[in-house]
């Protein structure tokens, strides 16, 4: 499970060592079964096997290729090697994705673009072939939309988009961090051919918008899992570069699951600024998804509101506050999260709704909201007590336990100062009532930390201004370093 490679089904060892010694029996087994037999081996364990059946037809593609020049043009004939062996090299580097076997996957990367390089040796213009996957246009020509898999090229059996995506999942999958940077240059061209700007202007033209994002969308896989793979070796510096470099390739923003990560890596260095630096970069870029717009933004459907509530969810965990605070307010602002504000009921009290928001989100609403109600200065002393709903834990995964009220009663003693006291209101465990006298102590505590900072401020401008500090440093520079009698 996960978001980088789902398992759907499994082999037992046991049948395909027998497929594989009925097979052996034949004198010419034909390729269809070759190919079967090899995906059964790799998907039971069996990876020496399944390469050895593997050259054995990449033997048969370069005969063929020798016979017939023009085979892989016309290759509607779906028993030769060569019409084979893309879904032959597809399915056994999906296996071993899904194993996490990184060692065979590189056997097999190693096969395939050593088969690539014999078929190209026929060419008469070699420099040409080798210039074609840097071309965008070459790979968006080469893609056969009647084929789900991804760039799938119409010509050729080398590595393909998804190949090398499959690739970095397995190298992932073993914590390979160095495969998976190793790996990026190689996919960089068909990251590329999925840019906006390659999409046909004119309605009817290929290739769509449509396509390029469904593309796009399966190649993007291979950005999570290499960020998964820097997170888990703690090399923050690779996943930024990695995420910067997509951007740059693609136009669009990042799967959601590459910028969590991330943005957990930043949090773990204890870097905020460049959290937030971070999800600013990356929601600046246009939604190029063209999904239809929701009137109320949800986790599961919203991408600003994912990457937002993750952020502040790593900021929190790392104690990283006034950076949280800084993202809380940039999303509320925006829209993305729910506004939580004190706001004054109909009989004059003070209530902050925090119904819906998990421990991180609850946590800076708290924080800025109390802060907000200084600075207003819409309200001098509070008159009554400050209701704070926290919600009857009916949605926690403790059913009827309450999440929120336990954290915010720690949160209001251990970081205010004075301390907010607060209580339980009888017969409702979903609330909290913060005192009046604590609040208004509270509140003329900070006016008073503000004026002193204010007079600290002033001190400071009024020295640079009569010019005393700056003379006083001046001498002070001149006793150390006495000018030269030249």
């Amino acid at each position: 499970k996960g978001p980088v490679f789902k398992a759907t089904h499994s082999t037992s060892r046991t049948r395909a060592s027998a497929a594989l010694a009925m097979m052996q029996t034949l004198t010419d087994a034909p390729i269809k079964l070759q190919c079967v037999v090899a995906s059964a081996c790799a998907a039971s364990g069996m990876w020496h096997e399944a390469r050895e059946i593997l050259w054995s037809i990449h033997i048969a593609a370069v005969i063929e290729k020798k016979r017939e020049s023009k085979v892989i043009a016309n290759n509607l004939d779906q028993g030769s090697a060569i019409a084979e062996l893309p879904k032959l090299h597809r399915s056994l580097l999906k296996l071993c994705a899904r194993s996490g076997n990184v060692t065979a996957a590189l056997w097999y990367v190693d096969t395939i673009q050593d088969l690539n390089e014999k078929m190209e040796r026929g060419r008469s213009k070699t420099a040409a072939s080798n210039s074609e996957l840097s071309d965008p246009t070459n790979i968006l020509s080469a893609w056969d939309s009647n084929i789900t898999s991804v760039s799938l090229p119409t010509h050729g059996i080398g590595m393909a988009g998804e190949d090398w995506k499959l690739l970095m999942i397995a190298a992932s999958k073993s914590a390979h961090w160095k495969v998976c940077l190793g790996t990026l240059p190689f996919i960089q061209p068909f990251v590329e051919a999925t840019h906006p700007r390659h999409a046909a202007k004119e309605k009817g033209m290929a290739p769509s918008m449509k396509s390029l994002n469904r593309e796009y969308e399966k190649l993007s896989r291979s950005l999570t899992a290499a960020v998964l793979a820097f997170e888990v070796r703690s090399q923050y510096a690779w996943a930024i570069r990695a995420i910067d470099d997509w951007l740059q390739w693609s136009g669009r923003r990042p799967a959601r699951e590459a910028t969590f990560s991330a943005c957990r890596i930043l949090a773990s260095r204890g870097v905020g600024s460049e959290v937030v630096s971070l999800v600013n970069k990356v929601l600046q870029i246009p939604d190029r998804s063209r999904r239809r717009k929701i009137s109320r933004p949800t986790y599961g459907k919203s991408y600003e509101m994912a990457v937002y509530t993750e952020a502040i969810t790593a900021l929190y965990n790392y104690g990283l506050y006034e950076s949280a605070d800084e993202l809380y307010v940039n999303a509320i602002s925006e829209g993305f999260l729910p506004f939580a504000f004190i706001d004054e009921t109909a009989n004059s009290q003070l209530k902050l709704d925090l119904h819906g928001m998990n421990r991180a989100i609850a946590h800076s609403a708290v924080r800025v909201s109390l802060q907000h109600l200084v600075q207003s200065k819409t309200i001098d002393k509070v008159q009554r007590d400050i209701l704070i709903v926290t919600g009857r834990g009916r949605k926690s995964k403790q059913h009827l336990r309450p999440v929120l009220r336990p954290d915010v009663q720690q949160m209001l003693v251990e970081e205010f100062y004075p301390p907010l006291s607060s209580s339980s209101i009888p017969k409702n465990l979903g609330a909290l009532l913060i005192s009046k006298s604590d609040a208004n102590a509270w509140i003329e505590h900070q006016e008073e930390q503000k004026n002193v900072r204010f007079l600290a401020v002033a001190d400071l401008l009024k020295t640079f201004s009569t010019g005393s500090r700056l003379t006083k440093l001046l001498s002070q520079r001149l006793k150390r370093f006495p000018p030269s009698s030249d």
